[in-house]
């Protein structure tokens, strides 16, 4: 299906909605995502057209990451494998976008957060290791941060690079969301707490 253009949404091509298998070494293991659906959604799409009202860098044939409840919205399918993502920076639904040449780029004010993992702890010679809920940490690495994150924590508190800065973030910000294989969290400039030294 071709499209020329299109005025207010982005129209998506998403092949596969649901991951289905996951690498165990070289092993290749088949899972039924309907276990879990939410966990599994694949929210991420080529770009078939850019809605032409709105202001964005992302253009046709960049691949974009969504908002997970897109999939399986009726309003948004358009038939077989083409959705249709209306996106407007009041209320956004497209988080991220990247292409053969753009690596991962968030858009808007959004960043993505590398979760902390729990410490190891040795006790009587044994190692223990914490067990956190993802509900539960709140700390974590800034991997990724959108232009408009950058400008907002360099005018209101003087931060110049974020990336690599370890954080602390507001509770329940902690959406994962795959990014090229690593689980991050997806979450707004808004949501980081503060700063470590």
């Amino acid at each position: 299906m071709e499209f020329k253009e299109s005025i207010s949404c982005f129209v998506l091509h998403l092949p596969k909605t649901l991951k289905d298998t996951i690498m165990c070494g070289d092993i290749e293991l088949f899972l039924d995502p309907k276990f879990n659906p939410v966990k599994h959604r694949i929210p991420k799409g080529k770009v078939l057209a850019a809605p032409i009202k709105t202001t964005t860098p992302i253009t046709k044939g960049d691949y974009v990451y969504f908002h997970h409840n897109i999939i399986h919205n009726q309003k948004t399918v358009m038939g077989g494998d083409y959705y249709a993502v209306f996106d407007r920076p009041s209320d956004p639904t497209v988080y991220a976008y990247e292409n053969e040449t753009t690596p991962f780029t968030p858009v808007y004010d959004y960043m993505f957060i590398e979760p902390m993992q729990a410490e190891e702890k040795e006790v009587a010679g044994l190692k223990i290791t914490g067990q956190h809920k993802e509900k539960d940490i709140r700390e974590g690495i800034i991997k990724y941060a959108s232009v408009q994150s950058h400008e907002m924590f360099k005018t209101k508190y003087g931060i110049d690079d974020v990336i690599g800065k370890r954080v602390n973030f507001r509770r329940y910000r902690n959406y994962v969301v795959d990014v090229n294989g690593d689980d991050l969290f997806r979450m707004k400039a808004k949501d980081i707490n503060f700063f470590y030294a």
